[in-house]
């Protein structure tokens, strides 16, 4: 005789229900307002991994009719994983690009980091944006991601260097053990991975234009609706400022209409190792790393974005070079006008 099965107590709920409801509660709501479908996107953006999100890219580079270039992908994504750990001590693999957005943000922004600690994340920003950018796929990835007058391995605070130590660790660094998961933990990771972009979406990434991820970065991660009267002073106002930087840091301006992969080639090309022919004037590479930084970040949380100074308030420079900050009343100096004069010497270089 079987024993009878014990029943199971009124009100209990399995972990699969919960998990499935998980999933349905993120695709309930209205997703035909502007607001929604914008705001869809962008948290669907930045609750992308980090190698799922930066492959979509790679993709885009390595497809020029030449393979599928898995090896070269794996290659560069071992790179940023490298550093991330550098820098955070935690692999891209396991991070969403919000999460390693609001990372570099708030440590950016605390106030007791170090000069080397600030100057290598932003160099992790502009390495992220060289990955994001549409490349010669023949240039070697430490060549399109590092930046021409990057410190060199004497100077022991660069990203560079640090990665590649980092490398150096994780070969001999055992696995670790695996850890209990909490019910709680396991329904947030559920709902994460219910609102990530989906995969033709995702594929997409590199063509959107900037101006849409700008807009969608924006609606989700200020949570404003550009259509609502409420909210669409603050947003034409934090768009406004993105284009006005672009158009003041870097030389070719501002468009609108050109993909995120032209965006990100535009605002890094002058200044990579693979395509710079002289060494830029500082205050041009102060520039270029800032609107990394501010590209990266718009994928990152509002909070850790609070407080931010500049790289050129930091080195003393006024609104001459810095959107944000008042023009000094001093009359330039005969160093101002010879580093502009490096700049036009720096641009016909590449010419």
């Amino acid at each position: 005789m079987h024993k009878k099965q014990a029943e199971r107590p009124a009100g209990r709920v399995t972990i699969g229900a919960l998990l499935e409801e998980a999933r349905r509660s993120e695709g309930k709501g209205p997703e035909t307002s502007v607001r929604n479908i914008a705001q869809r996107f962008g948290r669907g953006m930045f609750n992308c991994r980090v190698d799922e999100f930066c492959n979509t890219f790679l993709c885009e580079t390595y497809r020029i009719g030449r393979g599928t270039f898995r090896k070269e992908r794996e290659e560069v994504q071992k790179w940023i994983s490298c550093c991330t750990e550098a820098m955070f001590d935690e692999a891209s693999a396991s991070m969403t690009m919000g999460e390693l957005a609001s990372k570099i943000a708030s440590s950016v922004n605390r106030t007791d980091l170090s000069p080397d600690d600030r100057w290598a994340l932003y160099e992790l920003c502009f390495m992220l944006t060289s990955v994001m950018s549409r490349v010669d796929a023949v240039f070697p990835m430490e060549e399109r991601c590092s930046r021409i007058g990057t410190p060199d391995e004497e100077e022991t605070g660069s990203l560079y260097r640090r990665a590649s130590f980092a490398g150096v660790i994780r070969k001999k660094r055992k696995p670790k053990p695996l850890q209990k998961v909490s019910i709680g933990e396991l329904l947030d990771n559920v709902k994460a991975e219910s609102i990530r972009l989906p995969v033709e979406e995702l594929a997409m990434l590199p063509s959107l234009r900037i101006c849409d991820f700008l807009w969608r970065c924006l609606s989700a991660k200020h949570d404003l609706d550009p259509a609502s009267d409420e909210d669409e002073a603050e947003f034409a106002a934090r768009y406004d400022r993105f284009a006005e930087m672009v158009n003041m840091y870097s030389e070719r301006g501002w468009s609108g209409e050109i993909s995120i992969a032209d965006f990100a080639e535009r605002i890094t090309f002058r200044f990579k190792v693979s395509s710079a022919k002289r060494t830029p004037p500082r205050h041009k590479v102060l520039q270029a790393y800032e609107l990394c930084y501010e590209f990266i970040t718009l994928m990152a949380d509002e909070e850790s974005c609070r407080g931010h100074e500049s790289l050129m308030k930091l080195e003393g420079l006024d609104g001459r070079y810095d959107l944000d900050l008042p023009v000094s009343d001093l009359p330039e100096d005969d160093m101002t006008d010879e580093a502009m004069k490096g700049w036009d010497d720096f641009i016909k270089s590449g010419e």
